[in-house]
């Protein structure tokens, strides 16, 4: 009897001692323990001798408090030393999901023994046929706190009893212990790669100069693309601004058929898609919802958005796009950003992607921020530099009145045209002979607008050769053509919140017309040899000497175009139509003349005056500037005596002149009308004018041009050209 009462207590603290040296192997072997493989390895080498079971299963809690499984193993359908996550593998992980809610509660009270056909779950009839029938589990806590649970499995139904109890839970409380290190290790690594990987983009972002030249947007995000394949596998990446003002650049990048991840144009993209950027643009507007929700669109979920959306049906069917991800960003304001990844796998973006993202969310916007602030300022300075440049020349050039002279009818319905479009945005169309001063309303009509604090940018459509004007109008990028030795600011660019005015609309060329017509109606254009889409607001104030609906009747000139200009005019009357105001224009451009050259004004002789009362002006108020600036540098400081005549031409004398064309005869006068008068005289004028064109071979413009030799500006010789009748034969 006390033999056996001896071998009792002996087997007693046999057991005890192997209980403890278990303990301490597995104390040792947790304390060495590096990560989640090195945890696997140490169950099965070392628990599993004094712990048996079939498999096992570890979860850890996450942020929202629900049991992810991290570790798995078994030797019935799983192979052993397997590390798998729950959504990676059915059957046992469906299993181990359903012992993660069931024995919740139980577990958080301490371990628990369970049957598993007791376990209500419609998985468990795959652990049934794998052979499970028992199972023992519990909580791992660490500090006080639950972070997970670990659970035995056995094929019989009382392999555990409540005597392993105590032995589970100590293993159970050095599980914890390795768990939390892990953890703990993990986060610490996730944290240093997390900031490398944000070091990197911020780099990427800011890098302004490689190589002694400028990085581009494009190169920028091109870098960004190469650091994010690193930890997100995708075929194809694009990045998609939208600004307040509507402009949206984009940047596409895909992994080319030799696996190599290059930039791809928008233009290649649409090519391949067999859509133009016309089309393209309406489609990406209605997805725009898609993208500003973000989120992960793998199999079915993309198919779905694909049977909606034709643009993402038509890359799918080009590009073979299976799953998608989109993750929006506000940048400043209402400004945003859109990531957007493809993959041609079904499943090929996980949450574990998407969390990335928004760990990365901060330092992005912060960086592309920052790359916007000081991309602004520089435009800013280059605008303000370029303005004052333009101003410069505005005053070295312009007409010094600032404002026009009349007092008759014809002239008090141009101002009230005037009053009334002045503040408005509208395209305003001013038609009228040259020398009317055409571009002296585009000047008012700007200075009473809104937009006065901005330059009017002017130009001249006819004083440009046909394969220059698109280039003066949009700009143009270094290398763009022959002789573009360096890169140029367009008109329209220059006049961004200010008021472009084009003068000689009718001169321009058919292609431009096509490109004007867009920029128009789009606001944005593309600088000639650039892909960058520039976006501009202005207003748009034209002029013409030509009557545009004859020339649209030509073929001359684009009808949508004339209808898209022809919003509100202002037609300028001739300065024969209002004789009345020429003593008023006299007297203003007198004392204005005599101020700019040093002279007194006083006034003009009667004789004179009469003459000019019946002159035609061809030439209009620029004529009648010319001929009082010439008699006060021929007269100075007295009465003014101006004769209006035609051109300078008598150098040329009569020898080629008809005797019909030579003055009037005095045995004429008797029968002569004004009629003969007003023939008479612009049959001579006529004869003068083909002599001067037949001298100089019909070379209009140029330094040895008919133009130069007449002093006078080659559009207003061409337009009394026109108006004669005069053609080379």
């Amino acid at each position: 009897m006390r033999s056996n009462r001896y071998e009792k207590i002996i087997h007693q603290l046999q057991e005890e001692n192997r209980f403890k040296e278990n303990l301490l192997s597995i104390s040792r072997a947790v304390s060495n323990i590096q990560d989640r493989n090195h945890l696997l390895k140490m169950i099965y080498e070392r628990i599993r001798q004094v712990f048996p079971f079939d498999s096992y299963g570890l979860f850890v809690l996450d942020d929202s408090g629900k049991y992810h499984c991290e570790l798995i193993s078994s030797e019935i359908n799983v192979k052993d030393q397997v590390q798998a996550k729950i959504d990676e593998v059915f059957g046992v992980n469906a299993f181990y999901e359903h012992v993660g809610s069931t024995v919740e509660k139980a577990m958080k009270e301490g371990p628990g023994i369970y049957l598993v056909r007791d376990l209500k779950h419609p998985h468990v009839k795959y652990m049934i046929e794998g052979g499970l029938k028992q199972l023992i589990g519990g909580p791992l806590k660490f500090g006080g706190k639950s972070i997970g649970m670990i659970c035995f499995n056995s094929q019989q139904e009382d392999f555990y009893s409540e005597k392993d109890i105590p032995l589970f839970q100590a293993i159970a409380d050095q599980m914890a212990i390795a768990v939390s290190n892990i953890l703990t290790n993990e986060a610490l690594q996730k944290r240093d790669r997390e900031k490398s990987l944000q070091i990197a983009i911020t780099n990427a972002i800011a890098e302004e100069i490689q190589n002694e030249t400028a990085v581009t947007w494009e190169d920028k995000f091109f870098k960004v693309a190469k650091i994010l394949s690193q930890h997100i596998a995708f075929v194809h990446f694009s990045l998609v601004f939208q600004f307040t003002d509507g402009s949206e650049p984009r940047f596409n990048y895909h992994y080319n058929a030799s696996g190599v991840l290059e930039k791809m144009p928008l233009q290649d993209f649409l090519t391949e898609a067999r859509l133009d950027k016309a089309e393209h643009r309406s489609l990406f507007h209605q997805i725009n919802p898609v993208l500003k929700s973000g989120g992960i669109y793998n199999g079915e979920d993309l198919k779905v958005l694909q049977m909606k959306y034709n643009l993402f049906r038509l890359c799918g069917a080009a590009y073979g796009f299976r799953s998608a991800m989109f993750f929006p960003m506000t940048i400043r304001e209402k400004a945003s950003i859109v990531l957007s990844f493809y993959s041609k796998d079904a499943q090929g973006f996980t949450n574990a992607n998407y969390k990335l993202l928004e760990q990365l969310k901060g330092q992005f916007q912060l960086s592309v921020q920052n790359l916007l602030a000081f991309q602004q300022i520089e435009r800013l300075n280059q605008q303000l530099t370029r303005e004052k440049q333009y101003l410069q020349e505005e005053v070295n050039t312009a007409y010094d009145f600032a404002n026009m002279i009349g007092q008759t009818r014809v002239m008090q319905d141009v101002f009230h045209r005037i009053r009334q479009v002045a503040k408005r945005e509208t395209t305003v169309l001013i038609l009228g002979e040259t020398g009317t001063g055409k571009e002296l309303i585009a000047r008012i009509l700007h200075d009473a607008s809104d937009r006065r604090k901005k330059p009017l940018v002017k130009l001249n459509c006819a004083a440009l050769p046909e394969n220059l004007i698109e280039s003066e109008l949009f700009g143009h990028e270094k290398g763009a053509f022959t002789g573009a030795i360096k890169k140029r600011i367009g008109k329209f660019e220059l006049a961004h919140q200010g008021t472009i005015f084009l003068d000689e609309i009718g001169e321009l060329p058919l292609p431009v017309q096509a490109k004007l017509l867009r920029v128009i109606q789009e606001k944005e254009f593309e600088p000639l040899g650039s892909n960058q889409t520039i976006r501009s607001d202005f207003r748009l104030l034209v002029a013409t000497n030509r009557n545009l609906l004859e020339e649209v009747q030509k073929g001359t000139f684009r009808m949508d175009l004339y209808y898209r200009l022809n919003t509100f005019t202002i037609m300028l009357p001739s300065l024969r139509q209002r004789v009345e105001d020429i003593p008023l224009l006299i007297d203003h451009y007198g004392k204005l003349f005599a101020k700019k050259l040093g002279y007194r004004y006083q006034g003009i002789a009667d004789t004179s005056l009469k003459r000019l009362l019946s002159y035609s002006w061809p030439g209009n108020v620029r004529e009648l500037q010319n001929l009082i600036e010439q008699a006060f540098l021929t007269q100075g400081s007295r009465q003014l005596h101006i004769e209006p005549s035609t051109p300078p031409l008598s150098s040329f004398g009569n020898a080629n002149l008809p005797q019909s064309y030579l003055p009037i005869e005095e045995a004429e006068i008797d029968d002569i009308t004004l009629a003969d008068i007003d023939r008479k005289k612009e049959d001579l004028e006529r004869a003068y004018l083909k002599a001067v064109m037949e001298k100089m071979k019909w070379r209009l413009s140029g330094r040895k041009g008919a133009a130069a030799l007449l002093d006078v500006k080659h559009t207003t010789l061409n337009y009394c050209l026109q108006k004669l009748g005069l053609a080379r034969d």
